[in-house]
This record gives C-alpha cells, structure tokens and sequence, in this order.
C-alpha cells in the first residue's frame, strides 16, 4: 500500500480532534484495566468506545463532528482549567497562589515572606495572609 492510496482515501474525512483524542485515551485506559479485570460488559464497553472513534476519525460530516467537539471542549473545559493551574502552582515553586475574598480573582504573592498585604490588581480589595 503506498502512501497515495491512504491520502487519497482520508481526502474528506473528518480525522482527529480533542474529543477523538479523548477516546483514543480512554480506549488505552479501559485496555489496562481490562488486562487486570476480565470482564465481556468491559470489552463491550471498549468497542462501542473503538467505534464511536472510528466512525468519528472516518465520518464526512465535518460539521456535526467540529459541533461534537466543540461540545465536548465546552463541557471538559472546567476540569482541564483545574489540572492546567494544579500545574502551573506545581511548576511555580517560588510563589503561593490565593483567591481573593471579594472577587475570587487569582493571585500569587512570592513564599516565605511572612505576613503580606496583598493588594488583589482586579477590584482593590487588601487582605492580609502568611506565606
């Protein structure tokens, strides 16, 4: 099969997008639970999972598609928000992340300097907390 014959063939389709991602993931998840925990209701589960994948990866229908994943982006949006600033705290060794009391903006202020007035840059409010 040379490479022309699957360009050819993919000419149109929809391909890959975050919610595919998702699935492909996921589909990799349940396989390593499946190898720990035979069970035929799990292995169903794992193809209906194979053919949503597929059927989106193949589909025509770009426009349904791009709305599944938008959808989908809107949904996860909140729990992909929560890991991405868990990281960046992570990452930031330095500073100590807050919210501020009044407008629940957030806020970091260098470690290890004791007690601190902090000043939050969105609504003025000062409160004061240890670092």
């Amino acid at each position: 099969m040379n490479n022309g014959f699957f360009s050819r063939f993919m000419q149109g389709r929809y391909g890959s997008d975050q919610l595919n991602i998702f699935l492909a993931f996921f589909l990799i998840g349940l396989g390593v639970v499946s190898l720990f925990i035979r069970l035929d209701i799990l292995r169903a589960v794992q193809l209906l999972i194979f053919g949503l994948f597929l059927f989106r990866f193949l589909s025509r229908n770009a426009y349904r598609r791009r709305l599944e994943n938008q959808r989908f982006i809107k949904i996860s949006a909140p729990v992909t928000r929560f890991f991405a600033s868990k990281i960046r705290q992570y990452r930031d060794k330095g500073n100590r992340y807050f919210k501020c009391p009044k407008c629940s903006a957030k806020l970091r202020a260098p470690k290890n300097k004791g007690n601190l007035v902090i000043t939050c840059p969105v609504c003025k409010h000062k409160f004061y907390k240890r670092t």
